[in-house]
């Protein structure tokens, strides 16, 4: 089979895939992608990130013979769903992978602002010895909107904190470590009851755009909300306003409407906020995880088994 990958894989990963000449892999680095284009024709599958820059419509247009697409990431938003659909071409991601390095980045973060320490690494720039008010995690309770691969993760670390969790999906069947399930026609009660709110969902039609001002005024006046899902899922003006009028403690940062962050947002300059750059999910094992995925569904693909990962076209995720 010919594949190709809009990302530049090392050679090991080649050479694992290509099997002693049982496949042909192609690997394109960014400024290469157009000249690969030439390629696309009679190409089996397609490794890459899921990006506008690379999946685009005309691209698999000019495709023949695609059965089927990997995505190095979790999110599918930008994908082109309606030309994938029509040409039958199965699409699987890298979901669970950022289980790990997600869930300790939300922790990480929770605990510097209980604890503190944005003003306790100032006062030690400043060489200033003054004890600053601390909190505790242990008998809070935290709300996971989106309880997958990641938040289940998010929700065991949260049991070793001696949480309770509180867990919202679609279909909210009972879940290890979290202690209650929700459908999303919940929200509102559980986001009143938690202290920490914990937005791990993916982007789609139903979740765009889904917490806005109004919805953070359900939430406890002591609460932190951390969104390591995708930036559109908050209107980011009501959760300035909701920052700036004290109807929230604080929050944590990772993804955003627009990325970079716009250099005049209030954001920047708020001390109760911390901001990461789209990486919470970063790993030194990022790539060997997601193509271990990949070479499963190789095998699988091969022998017209089931794709694990698959991601449902009509509900995009």
């Amino acid at each position: 089979m010919k594949i190709l990958a809009y990302h530049k894989l090392d050679e090991k990963f080649i050479k694992n895939i290509e099997n002693n000449g049982e496949n042909l892999v192609i690997s394109l680095s960014e400024d290469n992608f157009p000249k690969g284009d030439k390629e696309l024709e009679d190409a089996d599958i397609l490794i890459g990130w899921g990006d506008t820059d690379d999946f685009t419509e005309e691209r698999i247009r000019m495709t023949k013979k695609l059965k089927w697409i990997h995505i190095l990431a979790a999110g599918v938003d930008r994908l082109p769903f309606k030309e994938l659909k029509e040409k039958n071409i199965k699409v699987t991601n890298s979901s669970g992978i950022h289980a790990i390095p997600i869930s300790e980045h939300v922790f990480a973060t929770l605990l510097f602002l209980e604890k503190n320490l944005n003003v306790l690494y100032k006062q030690q720039l400043n060489k200033c010895w003054r004890q600053q008010p601390i909190e505790e995690l242990s008998g809070k309770i935290m709300a996971i909107i989106g309880v997958g691969k990641i938040g289940k993760e998010i929700a065991q670390k949260g049991k070793a904190f001696h949480m309770k969790v509180l867990g919202i999906r679609n279909n909210p069947l009972p879940i290890e470590y979290v202690d209650e399930m929700y459908s999303m026609d919940h929200l509102k009660e559980v986001l009143s009851k938690a202290h920490v709110v914990v937005i791990a969902l993916p982007l789609t039609d139903k979740t765009k755009g889904l917490f806005t001002f109004e919805t953070f005024n359900y939430m406890r006046k002591d609460s932190y909300f951390i969104n390591i899902g995708r930036g559109k899922i908050v209107q980011e003006d009501g959760l300035i306003k909701a920052l700036q009028q004290g109807i929230i403690k604080g929050a944590s940062l990772d993804v955003f409407q627009k990325e970079p962050l716009d250099k005049e947002s209030p954001l920047w300059t708020m001390d109760n906020v911390i901001i990461t750059p789209h990486q919470s999910g970063s790993s030194p094992y990022y790539i060997e995880r997601t193509m271990d995925i990949f070479m499963e569904n190789l095998v699988r693909i091969k022998n017209k088994q089931q794709l694990i990962n698959l991601v449902d076209l009509d509900n995009k995720y």
